[in-house]
């Protein structure tokens, strides 16, 4: 039995241009998975900022929670008010009255701080605080400018920051922001006679 030349039953292997296509496939698989990878390792990243964001606002509120109400404007001048104001960013003001130490000098120092800014993992976060006068609406659980029987505090906390990079958040300015608002009843507790 004759096998005739022994190169005739080898395998045939792969071509050059069967390699070139296998590797341009790899590559385009690869890049798209590369530019996911980006993806999610930005979205991640953005994820844990806003996550400081909140408990920075949060760490504030209760701050703010932990003090008399009478207390919470005590050395905020009238211009620091009226300069946050001008500029509240996403605080939303509008059912709000603006409230001052009306007793208060620039060399007051503020209960609670009207703007800081804390650097967290390389980001500057902006802190800036509100407290102003709204009025309870007897019928439901908000609480405007209209002047009713109960005025309360509202405490707001609105935290800034750039994220950096190539991210951006979905503000024109790509300015990234977190809000987060209390309301402070500065009616004094009741006392009971347990006599």
């Amino acid at each position: 039995m004759d096998r005739g030349d022994p190169r005739d039953t080898a395998p045939d292997g792969f071509s050059l241009i069967e390699v070139v296509v296998a590797l341009m496939l790899l590559a385009i698989v690869a890049t798209a998975a590369l530019q996911l990878f980006v993806r999610a390792m930005a979205s991640t990243d953005l994820a844990a900022q806003r996550q400081q964001a909140v408990g920075l606002a949060g760490a504030e509120i209760e701050k703010a929670r932990a003090l008399p109400a009478g207390s919470l404007v005590l050395g905020r001048t009238e211009s620091e008010v009226d300069a946050l104001w001008a500029d509240p960013g996403a605080v939303d003001t509008s059912q709000s009255v603006k409230l001052y130490d009306e007793d208060a000098t620039v060399a007051t120092s503020d209960t609670l701080p009207i703007s800081q800014t804390v650097t967290l993992n390389h980001v500057d976060y902006t802190i800036r605080t509100f407290v102003n006068r709204c009025y309870e609406v007897s019928d439901s659980s908000s609480c405007g400018t209209t002047v009713t029987s109960r005025p309360m505090i509202r405490v707001s906390v609105g935290v800034t920051w750039e994220p950096g990079g190539n991210q951006r958040c979905t503000t024109a300015d790509g300015v990234c922001g977190y809000v987060a608002a209390t309301l402070v009843d500065p009616s004094s507790d009741p006392t009971f006679n347990n006599s």
